[in-house]
């Protein structure tokens, strides 16, 4: 897909602007341009969920009384 996105944009370059071949290849870059992309909530995970991960971590490395966390002394 992503490189058929790029031949695409490559013949958007050599085509003349407002033609419809320049039409055609804008929207089916655009398609492949959707069909590419990664949805950040499916490489991050949600924010929300992330608050949450953060704030167990920082309560584990503030717990005075646990020695399995390494702490700069």
């Amino acid at each position: 897909m992503a490189a058929n996105l790029a031949r695409t944009q490559y013949g958007i370059e050599l085509t003349q602007v407002g033609s419809d071949a320049h039409a055609k290849l804008t929207r089916l870059a655009m398609a492949l341009a959707r069909s590419v992309a990664v949805h950040p909530t499916a490489t991050t995970g949600r924010a929300a969920d992330q608050v949450d991960a953060n704030t167990l971590e920082r309560n584990a490395r503030n717990a005075p009384d646990d020695d399995l966390i390494p702490r700069a002394h």
